[in-house]
């Protein structure tokens, strides 16, 4: 396989280009500092929200953990939610158990919602997600 340090300058032009996938791979090479990119998780984000909202599912999973948890970005529960969300809306299955999680606790403030929740999570557990 080719090392993802050397498909870098694709996916800086590709995602320069406005590229919803070479976006979010962009993202992971500077949010994880892949391959000897020097790691800047606020840039990471960055490309992950303009990946997000051009619809890449991916780019919508990794943005919500990363609004989650407070990395490279402020903490925000509450937007984290909106991504989840989304994510699980596109199939993503971490994405519905993290979603069905944050409607069973009111994760940032949103509403609890046991029977939604236990739908999101039975739909992810049949994906495999444990």
């Amino acid at each position: 396989t080719v090392c993802e340090a050397q498909l870098s300058p694709w996916y800086a032009e590709a995602a320069a280009r406005g590229d919803a996938r070479a976006e979010y791979n962009m993202g992971r090479l500077l949010a994880r500092g892949i391959g000897g990119t020097p790691r800047d998780q606020a840039a990471g984000v960055a490309w992950w929200r303009r990946s997000a909202a051009q619809g890449y599912v991916m780019a919508m999973y990794d943005l919500a953990v990363y609004l989650h948890h407070g990395r490279g970005v402020p903490k925000d529960p509450a937007e984290a939610m909106v991504w989840y969300a989304k994510a699980a809306e596109k199939g993503h299955p971490t994405a519905m158990t993290n979603y069905g999680l944050g409607l069973l606790f009111g994760l940032g403030g949103h509403h609890k919602a046991p029977a939604e929740a236990a739908s999101w999570l039975r739909r992810g557990a049949a994906q495999g997600v444990e």
